[in-house]
């Protein structure tokens, strides 16, 4: 069984040559339309990247018993027989393989010949007689042919690997991990530099809202210190002589308690400062130096 896989992801290239080790299937593997040789396949496989106008118009002129389009969005191609959605398993392709029984062209071959032993024989007989004793010795013998053939079928199927040893899990497990961030340099190769920046900080915000996170415009955050530049002195005096009252702490307390938090802060690590983040108990060490 002869493959074609026209794919740049690595992901997707260790996973084709863990389904495809078996000896009767030839994968041949291109990164682009440049790259394929052969005129026919049994089964075609495009990863989405690669399918560019130059695969296109190759696609329309190769000959293949089954296309497959592999994408994250697993919506159905035009001009393929079958979409598998990104990630996927093993399995998947190997029910791809499994579905696709001995080649055509071997078959028309065999009947091609059985066709041509049988029409020759009866211009050769001088009677009957011999004819009907050479007929069935035909049919008997492309009975058993098909049978050999079936069972060599069989024989073919049990062989491909069904079953990965853990060693062979354990690294798929590691490629589907990575998948996300080729996932990610994948749908960055056609945005440019701003367009980039600008949807990295909207993915940005959208996981700092899921955690719970209020996030501030920033023209919101130019208006409130345009109006801190203004008000400030009052505000702050009005507050510190309030906070005096409250607390009775005088400013410059107040100053290296405020220091003692910040320094206490830098120095958490991240798995705290993420559950401070989510509104969760947080407790942190504060030391206060005496003046010496």
């Amino acid at each position: 069984m002869n493959i074609l896989l026209i794919n740049i992801n690595p992901v997707v290239s260790r996973l084709l040559a863990l389904c495809t080790r078996d000896e009767n299937i030839a994968l041949d593997e291109v990164v682009s339309a440049d790259a394929v040789k052969k005129a026919s396949y049994d089964i075609i496989f495009v990863d989405e990247v690669s399918y560019v106008n130059d695969v296109q118009v190759l696609l329309e002129v190769l000959d293949a018993r089954k296309k497959v389009f592999i994408s994250y969005a697993g919506e159905a191609m035009m001009g393929f027989d079958e979409t598998i959605k990104k990630p996927f398993l093993p399995s998947q392709i190997i029910n791809v393989i499994e579905s696709i029984t001995p080649n055509d062209a071997d078959e028309r071959e065999e009947e091609t010949a059985i066709e041509e032993d049988i029409s020759i024989f009866p211009f050769s007989l001088e009677n009957e007689e011999a004819e009907d004793e050479i007929l069935p010795d035909i049919v008997s013998r492309s009975t058993e042919e098909k049978e050999d053939d079936t069972m060599s079928e069989l024989e073919e199927d049990m062989s491909l690997p069904e079953v990965l040893d853990r060693d062979e899990v354990a690294k798929i497990k590691a490629l589907l991990e990575m998948d996300d961030e080729i996932e990610e340099n994948e749908n960055t190769i056609s945005l440019s530099d701003d367009d980039y920046e600008a949807r990295k900080v909207e993915v940005i915000k959208e996981q700092l809202i899921a955690d719970g996170l209020e996030i501030v415009e920033e023209n919101e955050i130019v208006e409130e210190l345009s109006y801190d530049a203004v008000n400030a002195p009052e505000e702050r005096e009005g507050t510190l002589s309030k906070t005096k009252q409250e607390t009775g702490v005088n400013e410059e307390e107040l100053s290296r308690i405020e220091v003692a938090i910040w320094v206490a802060l830098g120095q958490m690590k991240p798995k705290k400062i993420k559950k401070l983040l989510k509104g969760k108990e947080t407790k942190i060490k504060i030391k206060l130096e005496d003046d010496q």
